[in-house]
């Protein structure tokens, strides 16, 4: 049976990949007591090694000058399963010229220019703009500390050189932290509006069916009132049911209102015919509009054929906005023919 530790090692690609991912290192020294010195570190990677850069007389120097070894850990995660790290045993080799410092600067600027792109890809500038902002502004001066100290370099200043560059690599090293931050922010944005749109969407179906169902007991309790009907008679203008035409018409154009105005799309197929165009045009005001008021008018019934004209009165987007829709779609003639003694559907 495998060991657990088998089981969870890590590649050597797997490993350095995890290193190059990471901000931090936790340094190891030991201290002349034989304690250990445990301190968090900036890093970079030059040329497959790894580069630490500190002060000449910090207690990790003074140790290593006395004993190289030390021990290096990147880890990451929060809670115990997400728990990863890396671990390193290592002899330092103590590089005090300033141009390994300069080399340093080089890495932590490209790393930088990585992280931006990274951002960048996920539009972090417009969702995470205040974040993404100050990593830029780190980023440039940075880099303007970068060229002030290789210019004191070339200069002969070499402790004006360092001190420029140590600003530097502190910038850059807070630009590529921001820039990681803009593009978690805006992915946890992305996130969170693709949620909400997806809610929006659901509860916009919901209050349709709603609706529906709604219009469909309101008619089942009309229906259900309503007195039975009076046996056929052979009259002009009554259906073969006994009920007067013109009612029939004036409840089909009703229901028809209704329909329209509650935005259910679904009624009104059932007591219209709509071309693809107009339905396309339905949906699209629909989907923007929460609230359209229509009007019926010019109602005439000749013989067999009833015509009316809807017209659009109102539209109110969600926020308020009333809109007017062209010419085109504002008004639409509405006929009714009877054929076979019953009424067909409103044509459009």
């Amino acid at each position: 049976m495998p060991k657990r530790r088998d089981q969870v090692a890590m590649t050597h690609d797997e490993m350095w990949s995890f290193i190059e991912s990471q901000k931090t290192v936790q340094v190891a020294t030991i201290n002349r007591d034989g304690t250990p010195h445990l301190v968090p570190l900036w890093f970079a990677i030059v040329d497959g090694e790894i580069v630490l850069e500190t002060f000449t007389k910090s207690q990790k120097v003074k140790n290593l000058e006395r004993d190289p070894r030390l021990t290096l850990l990147f880890e990451a995660g929060d809670r115990y399963e997400e728990l990863r790290g890396v671990t390193l045993y290592a002899r330092a080799e103590l590089v005090r010229e300033v141009e390994a410092l300069d080399q340093t600067l080089s890495r932590l600027a490209a790393r930088a220019g990585d992280a931006r792109r990274d951002a960048e890809a996920v539009d972090a500038g417009s969702h995470a703009a205040d974040t993404f902002d100050r990593a830029g502004r780190d980023a440039a001066d940075g880099a303007a500390r970068a060229e002030a100290g290789r210019a004191s370099l070339a200069g002969g200043r070499y402790e004006e050189a360092r001190a420029r560059m140590v600003e530097g690599q502190s910038l850059l090293a807070a630009a590529i932290d921001g820039f990681g931050k803009a593009r978690d922010d805006a992915q946890a944005r992305i996130e969170a509006e693709r949620k909400a749109e997806e809610a929006r969407r659901a509860a916009e179906e919901k209050r349709r069916a709603d609706a529906r169902r709604a219009a469909r007991r309101r008619a089942e309790q009309e229906a259900a009132a309503k007195p039975a009907p009076a046996p056929p008679v052979e009259v002009a203008g009554v259906t073969a049911a006994g009920k007067p035409d013109i009612e029939v018409v004036g409840e089909m154009l009703a229901m028809f209102k209704t329909a329209y105005e509650h935005r259910d799309l679904d009624t009104m197929q059932e007591v219209s015919q709509i071309t693809r165009d107009r339905r396309q045009f339905l949906e699209e005001i629909f989907r923007t509009y929460s609230t359209v008021e229509v009007k019926i008018t010019g109602f005439n019934m000749v013989g067999d054929t009833a015509t009316a004209v809807v017209s659009i009165e109102r539209l109110q987007a969600p926020d308020g906005n009333i809109a007017i829709p062209s010419d085109q779609w504002r008004a639409a003639e509405l006929t009714i023919h009877k054929a076979g003694g019953r009424w067909r559907k409103i044509v459009w």
